[in-house]
Formats: C-alpha cells, structure tokens, sequence
C-alpha cells in the first residue's frame, strides 16, 4: 500500500511542479506583453505628436512631400466638416434674432447678369372682354348739330 501512496505522491509532485511551471511560463508571458503594449502606446504617441508637428509646419507651409500633403488637405477637410456641424448644432439650439433674414440654400449659383431671361409664361386669367364703343350721350363729346338744322 505504501508503494501505491508513494506513487501517488510522485504524480502528484510531477503534477505541481509541472502547474507551478506553467504558472510561471504565463506569468512571464503576460510580463512581456505588458511591456509590449507600453512600448506600442509610447510608439502610437509619438507617431500622433509627430503627425501633429507635421500638420503645424504644413500651416506654415513647409511641407512638400505629396503624401503628407494629401493627408494634410484631407484632416483640412475633415475640420471643415466639423466646423459646419458645430454651426448646425449652434443653429438649432440658438433661435435666429427677429428680423434677422435666414440664409437660403441655391442650387443655382448663376449669377444674375448670366441668366437667359425666362421665357414669357402663358396667363391663366382669361382676356378682358372686348372693348365696347361708348353709347351716345355717355362720355362722348358734345356734337353740335349740323349747320342746315340751326
């Protein structure tokens, strides 16, 4: 019985020992990937700081190079495009002040001067009736009789 019970406690030896160093293994692991991933969040803002250093020379107008210049008037028009949402926001929790004229969307921005003229539209009112010839005696010059009648 003895053997049966040393045996067991070898497996159950081989079996600490071989969790205990798995334990370890996984301790490590997770060590380095902590480390990895401060190292990768260091990268990351470094890469945005220069990003935004690139962004502030192209301001001054010092970047030449064609793909920072692209990304560059890309991040131009995502601002713009903020910009225009913040004013919507601003429009519609701000009412316009009272006399104030609202500022109206045009499709056509043809100026005034290049437009044809619009062709005459028909009248849907129907024609004053014709004139009539007045009757005697109504608005009418007085006619002095012929000279044989006097």
């Amino acid at each position: 019985m003895s053997d049966k019970l040393s045996k067991a406690k070898q497996v159950a030896g081989d079996t600490w020992s071989g969790l205990a160093s798995a334990v370890s293994t996984q301790w490590q692991i997770r060590k380095l990937q902590k480390e990895i991933a401060e190292f990768v969040e260091e990268r990351d803002r470094l890469m945005m700081e220069i990003g935004h250093k690139v962004y502030a020379l192209h301001g001054r107008g010092k970047v030449k190079n064609a793909d920072l210049l692209e990304l560059c008037r890309r991040i131009e028009g995502l601002g713009s495009s903020v910009d225009a949402l913040n004013e919507r926001i601003r429009n519609l929790s701000e009412p316009a002040p009272k006399g104030e004229l609202e500022e109206t969307e045009v499709e056509d921005e043809t100026s005034l001067e290049e437009a044809e003229e619009p062709a005459e539209e028909p009248s849907t009112a129907p024609p004053p009736p014709p004139e009539e010839p007045d009757s005697p005696g109504e608005n009418t010059p007085a006619t002095s009789p012929p000279a044989d009648e006097a």
